[in-house]
């Protein structure tokens, strides 16, 4: 057999492993001997308190090119260190000492030594237990988010690195697992190319494992950190944390003043409350404002530990949602930083990203971004998931990962039970699944993927199917009645969507970008357009993921447009939310390429006159100028002034008003206890007392209890007004039976 590669160093990190050391060094020597002109095979033995070092000693004197090296215990990272320092040959491959691997597998990497600097492995059938797989699961999550490490494996303990590799990301100061993680974000700095190959991985014969030990698990996690912070751009995180706490003030200021508390936001807590008070379990959702639907439950069962948390105040949703809002600015922080990676000549600028934080920083004092981030009411979080959802195919798409089609199905469900116009992201989601779909030789595990994405979203709507089902398909039917009886609420002629796609996108330029100023908004939606013309046909189009990028946020945005421009009625704010965060990524992603195009100075200085101008239009018109409207308090102190005069007797209530029915006050009603009961005309003895309150929002002589035609007054009965209050601007009658 020839060899396959000229020189190979091979070392085994080795740790209390008398029952495996021999074997597994026997097995690498055997296809060394086959693979390799000149080989050589280290044994570090990281204090080892068994028989380790005998047996290794033992294998080292038997042949000459077996070396032992033995240092006091310093960790796998130590092991690692120890191992590529002593290696002489210019190839060096480690992989465990606990017979985990099949070392026969080196010729796949050998294979790969001509395509790549650094060869990773990856477990195709990782035999290790749950919670081993658990820890595993969730560090190396942590590592992509804090480094960007996108390695399918990067804890597989088989790889073959140039040895120049590891002399150039010297020194390496994280230890035990993080040391890998070092190496590798480092090379990845420094421009070394990467590749995966996939391998097999089998149940230990002998011994017992100690990577998931605790102790170890905690200090690792520490050292993670500490190494995030050491290479992190200090600038760029001091900018994004400023920027963070920014967004995070003006969604928290003084929330409980200016959180809308409406109808709306009152029927969900008295919904949540009964969850949490009584067990009812949730099978539907809100209803719509238009076209009598409903929405699923999940915005209600993710109310409930905010409220529980807040001890029943409804100040603990409207938190939950403001927090959201803040990790949706640094969300847009990091898909543009993804999207549209900081290269300058082909090298990473090593986190620097300028267009990312212009991103994350317009969108953290964008008015209506704020301004549907401090209340509680499901359209507030589809910001957050939609863009959740185009990562996540963005993540099947241009780097396979098809784990993330799982993210992708729970998060589009929550899309969906947010607002109906979360339909409009299903066209972008199939193409792009379809396109990956096409390119792949292997589809076993992509439709695998697909499938457990797709059951978790039918599980997550299930409540919603159930419910129309046991209702006669009323959901169903509406939809069906909302878009096309009547004349519809869509119009599918070509020439109206022609000349309506332009004014929807200067609609959501003006009210996302330009801070609702709408000379701005024109100037900021003509610029943009004309940048991703100018982009995508220059340089752009030789990175393949910068240009996948851009694709996709095109069909995000196109989609989206077309959407919104069939529909015949006013286009309100909220039903832009699974469009808000693509503006803002798409403005980041042309930054970022102005700021490294180096040949046209006049185009970057108007382009930063322009961000100049956003951030101004963007401050002047900040929801926190305004005085705020204080309509929990208010609630709260009609129901106290309410319960008083009830004087503990069983009362009925109602409200006269343009918007805001009677939930607000009725929840505070409930929550202190007082005797308020719902009419029903069905059951007139027990739910019809001798007093209703009626609370009239409007002018005084607009009121007439006597004689409004609301359900809740009617079902009292004949009727006349006992009293008369004047409580918080409001007007309170209390109604008597008329004999």
């Amino acid at each position: 057999m020839p060899k396959i590669i000229k020189e190979l160093s091979v070392f085994f990190p080795t740790y209390n492993e008398e029952e495996n050391i021999e074997n597994t060094v026997e097995k690498a020597k055997g296809i060394l001997e086959k693979v390799a002109e000149k080989w050589e095979i280290i044994i570090v033995d990281d204090g080892s308190s068994d028989k380790t070092p005998q047996v290794a000693d033992s294998l080292a004197v038997a042949d000459k090119r077996i070396r032992v090296i033995h240092q006091p215990n310093s960790g796998y990272g130590g092991a690692l260190k120890t191992g590529f320092a002593n290696a002489k040959y210019e190839w060096v491959a480690f992989t465990d000492s606990d017979g985990q691997f099949n070392f026969g597998e080196i010729t796949k990497f050998i294979a790969k030594k001509d395509e790549a600097d650094l060869i990773l492995g990856f477990r195709k059938n990782r035999a290790d237990s749950f919670m081993r797989k658990f820890f595993t699961f969730g560090w190396s999550s942590l590592a992509k988010i804090l480094l960007g490490l996108s390695a399918k494996d990067y804890s597989c303990g088989f790889k073959m690195i140039k040895k120049e590799v590891y002399q150039k990301v010297l020194p390496l100061v994280g230890e035990e697992k993080v040391t890998q993680i070092e190496l590798l974000v480092k090379a990845k700095r420094m421009g070394f190319a990467f590749t995966e190959v996939g391998v097999n991985h089998y149940p230990r014969a002998g011994g017992k494992q100690t990577g998931a030990n605790l102790k170890v698990v905690f200090k690792s996690i520490l050292d993670l950190f500490n190494l995030w912070f050491a290479l992190t751009n200090k600038l760029v995180f001091f900018t994004l944390l400023a920027i963070l706490l920014i967004g995070a003030f003006l969604r928290l200021y003084k929330i409980s003043e200016y959180m809308i508390f409406l109808g709306d936001e009152g029927r969900d807590v008295i919904v949540v409350r009964r969850l949490l008070v009584y067990g009812d379990l949730i099978f539907v959702g809100p209803g719509t404002s238009l076209g009598n639907m409903y929405l699923g439950p999940l915005y209600y069962y993710m109310m409930a530990p905010a409220l529980l948390l807040a001890n029943f105040s409804p100040v603990g949703p409207a938190i939950m949602v403001a927090l959201l809002g803040v990790a949706t600015i640094f969300l847009v922080w990091f898909v543009a930083r993804d999207w549209f990676p900081a290269t300058f000549k082909g090298q990473s600028l090593q986190g620097i990203n300028i267009g990312a934080l212009v991103a994350a920083g317009l969108y953290a004092i964008a008015p209506t971004t704020i301004a549907f981030s401090n209340f509680s009411w499901n359209p507030n979080i589809m910001p957050f998931f939609a863009l959740l959802c185009i990562h996540s195919i963005w993540k099947v798409w241009v780097k396979q990962e098809f784990k993330w089609l799982i993210v992708l199905g729970v998060s589009y469900a929550f899309v969906l039970q947010s607002h109906y116009f979360g339909l409009f992201l299903a066209p972008v989601l199939i193409l792009f699944w379809i396109l990956t779909l096409r390119n792949l030789k292997l589809i076993g595990n992509f439709l695998q993927k697909s499938l457990f994405g797709l059951l978790i979203f039918a599980g997550l709507m299930f409540p919603l199917v159930l419910f129309d089902f046991k209702h006669d398909f009323r959901n169903f039917t509406a939809m069906r009645d909302f878009a096309f009886q009547n004349q519809g609420s869509f119009s599918v002629k070509p020439l109206d969507m022609l000349v309506s796609v332009p004014l929807v996108w200067q609609k959501v330029s003006t009210r996302l970008l330009a801070g609702r100023n709408e000379s701005a908004g024109i100037v900021t939606a003509l610029i943009i357009f004309i940048g991703v013309l100018s982009t995508y046909t220059t340089s752009i189009r030789s990175d393949v993921v910068k240009r996948r990028s851009l694709l996709l946020i095109i069909a995000w945005i196109g989609f989206g447009l077309v959407g919104l421009s069939l529909f015949r009625q006013e286009l309100f704010d909220h039903y832009f939310g699974f469009l808000f965060p693509v503006p803002f990524i798409l403005l980041g992603g042309l930054t970022e390429y102005i700021v490294q195009s180096t040949k046209y100075k006049i185009v970057s200085g108007i382009w930063y006159l322009v961000f100049g101008v956003l951030i101004a239009v963007n401050l002047i018109n900040n929801p926190l100028r305004y005085p705020p409207n204080r309509q929990l308090q208010r609630s709260m102190e009609i129901a106290s002034f309410i319960k008083e005069k009830a004087e503990d007797e069983r009362f009925n209530i109602a409200t006269i008003s343009e918007r805001n029915p009677r939930d607000v006050y009725q929840y505070f009603l409930l929550l202190w206890g007082a005797k308020v009961v719902d009419t029903d005309q069905n059951a007139v003895k027990y739910t019809i007392t001798d007093q209703l309150f009626v609370v009239c929002e409007l002018a005084v002589e607009k009121c007439d209890p006597i004689h409004n035609p609301s359900a809740w007054i009617t079902n009292f009965g004949w009727s006349k007004i006992t009293d008369h209050w004047q409580v918080a601007g409001t007007n309170i009658y209390k109604l008597g039976h008329a004999k």
